[in-house]
């Protein structure tokens, strides 16, 4: 079975040494390449990644985009663009045209106004070039304007980063974001990423045990089905809770009897979101 990692960062501080993420005191900021995810990972075989920008400069994505560009491991990248600016269109035809560019990212979304004409008519251009959409929601006050976002945009591939920023303590979620995340995942256009649950542990370190994990997990396969959930690692932020293959043996034991519903969290949901050729 083939393992993409549809949730990770590159970065090469030797050619962006004023890269504005990740921050100056950050025990992760040094350069981190596919060479390095494949070696972290070891001994556990990634057929691929799809990279995320976090940075906000477009010069960071059109660098990602070259790295992709020359990499066989990088299925494609994820840009850092902004929709709200008057030169998107542009921009974003200009990147739409690299098969490896698959969608941009709205980071953060509180900061953007969705009456915005301007805006919507900027995202709608998403849905045209088959390019995805996605964010994060690190409060609860934003799923309202996720959920605003996902119906407005009903045509456009949708992606919820960092499966909603729940807490993980052992129990049942907080049933707030347990009724938050149903109704989102109402919306069929939308898919959940599940990153590093160690990262998302309020117990420290985090336990190895998958009965730690194990409400949070049953609840997300009961709400978003295997057919929208979408396997990240958020390396190398994950890196400072836990090892790569830490991260992995998680789900693989949680997926360990569900062999047609780990094919889709590991690589076929991926593929379908992000309209990849498989690697």
């Amino acid at each position: 079975m083939q393992i993409i990692d549809a949730h990770v960062h590159f970065f090469n501080l030797e050619k962006q040494p004023d890269l504005p993420w990740p921050p100056s005191d950050s025990p992760i900021r040094k350069t981190t390449l596919p060479s390095h995810l494949q070696r972290c990972s070891s001994p556990k075989q990634l057929a691929a990644a799809i990279a995320i920008e976090a940075s906000p400069r477009v010069s960071d994505t059109s660098e990602l985009l070259k790295l992709a560009e020359t990499e066989s491991f990088v299925l494609g990248i994820v840009g850092n663009l902004r929709p709200d600016l008057p030169d998107f269109e542009d921009r974003l035809h200009a990147f739409a045209r690299h098969p490896k560019f698959l969608g941009i990212r709205l980071r953060p979304i509180s900061k953007f106004d969705l009456t915005d004409k301007q805006l919507l008519e900027n995202l709608e251009q998403l849905s045209r070039y088959k390019l995805t959409l996605e964010f994060g929601l690190p409060s609860l006050d934003l799923f309202s304007k996720a959920e605003k976002l996902a119906d407005l945009l009903p045509n456009t591939t949708i992606l919820l980063d960092h499966y909603g920023h729940p807490n993980i303590d052992g129990s049942s979620p907080d049933q707030k974001w347990q009724q938050s995340m149903r109704s989102l995942a109402q919306r069929p256009n939308v898919y959940c990423k599940v990153t590093s649950l160690q990262s998302r542990s309020k117990t420290n370190p985090p336990p190895a045990s998958l009965d730690h994990y194990r409400p949070l997990l049953d609840f997300l396969w009961e709400t978003w089905g295997k057919e929208r959930l979408i396997y990240g690692s958020n390396w190398p932020p994950a890196s400072t809770s836990s090892s790569y293959p830490e991260i992995l043996d998680l789900f693989q034991s949680y997926l360990t009897n569900s062999p047609q519903a780990a094919e889709r969290f590991f690589s076929e949901n991926a593929i379908k979101a992000y309209r990849t050729p498989s690697p």
